[in-house]
């Protein structure tokens, strides 16, 4: 096993102590106060989860999706940009279209 668990109880204490793991029973006790912890039951033991990590990490990649071809240059937006429908003429200013809405007949 790869990673080390200390006691709490002696860390409290002020002490730094690696608690062994038992195989037969599935659990970890500290050595020096005799402390028991008992892991989930759900997961699996540290060493089969160490031992399935690494099978999967043999056919295990990370991919990157990359846009098929090349981007366009030049052109980036809409290309009707400030015209209207029938063609090249400028859009009509604010003042014309309040004349056109309230032109007096």
């Amino acid at each position: 096993m790869s990673k080390k668990v200390i006691c709490a109880v002696c860390l409290l204490r002020g002490e730094l102590n690696e608690m062994r793991y038992i195989h037969t029973a599935g659990y970890f006790r500290c050595p020096v106060c005799k402390t028991e912890t008992w892991p989930n039951p759900d997961e699996p033991a540290p060493d089969e989860l160490e031992q399935f990590m690494t099978e999967m990490a043999k056919t295990h990649y990370s991919t990157d999706a990359l846009p098929a071809g090349e981007a366009l240059k030049g052109r980036s937006g809409s290309s009707n940009m400030g015209k209207n429908a029938d063609g090249g003429k400028k859009k009509k200013t604010p003042q014309q279209l309040y004349n056109q809405l309230f032109k007096e007949t």
